[in-house]
């Protein structure tokens, strides 16, 4: 087992499985290789997760909201640690809040997602709100009785 070091260049079989560990407040990545052999050896490596801290958060090209009411809106904010679900989530309230004023067709882009130094990060958002959308035409069909006033 001399010089091994579970790479699989050695000759022996070796499974591996990754687990996440949380120790106060931080992540912990513990990888675990498992050599399977007459004597089964453990070796534990642990590694951290990159965290970056946001330095910047751009919104461009909004016209309906100025970018200090969008970010009001979001739980993101410049100097919290990057978490993608929660940026996402924001994104798609955002998304929502323009659906809800008719602007069904407006996009929202991470544009930069650009690393600064080895643990912060800047990002900037793209808005295209497109048009507000317009209901053209309305028929209504299989109405045999119904008072006037309702359908009008």
């Amino acid at each position: 087992m001399a010089g091994c070091s579970g790479h699989n260049n050695c000759g022996i079989a070796h499974r591996r499985s990754s687990l996440v560990r949380f120790v106060k407040g931080k992540s912990i990545v513990i990888f675990i290789f498992v050599i399977l052999a007459s004597s089964s050896a453990t070796t534990l490596v642990a590694q951290p997760i990159q965290r970056y801290s946001i330095t910047e958060l751009n919104i461009v090209g909004s016209r309906l909201y100025s970018p200090s009411e969008i970010e009001a809106r979001f739980i993101t904010k410049k100097g919290d640690t990057l978490d993608q679900s929660q940026l996402d989530g924001d994104l798609r309230a955002l998304i929502a809040q323009y659906v809800t004023l008719g602007y069904t067709f407006a996009t929202l882009k991470i544009e930069q997602l650009q690393p600064c130094g080895r643990d912060s990060i800047k990002i900037r958002i793209r808005i295209h709100e497109g048009k507000p959308a317009r209901l053209v035409e309305c028929r209504v069909q299989g109405i045999f009785e119904s008072d006037t006033n309702i359908i009008k």
